[in-house]
């Protein structure tokens, strides 16, 4: 099978200093692959692992979901979900 989407992009529009995000932890089975941007594999499972808040640029956040699947080679991704503030 054949996906033509990628892990999650963050918006960096909002890019105006520190942010509270939800980080969520995920371990993926089997791994996902990509060439050239499109996911190639079949129909991996994403068991959720853990979450915590953090206070990250968006540029920070993009980072760390960049370094964690690198290092992991696909076994592990992070979800960042930006955590709105009432002002």
């Amino acid at each position: 099978m054949l996906f033509s989407c990628s892990k999650d992009e963050i918006d960096f529009a909002t890019e105006d200093g520190k942010h509270a995000w939800n980080r969520e932890l995920y371990k993926v089975t089997p791994t996902y692959k990509y060439v050239n941007n499109i996911r190639i594999e079949s129909d991996p499972t994403e068991k959720f692992i853990s979450y915590d808040i953090v206070h990250l640029s968006s540029i920070e956040a993009q980072n760390q979901q960049d370094s964690l699947y690198k290092t992991s080679a696909g076994k592990y991704l992070y979800r960042f979900k930006m955590i709105k503030e009432d002002k």
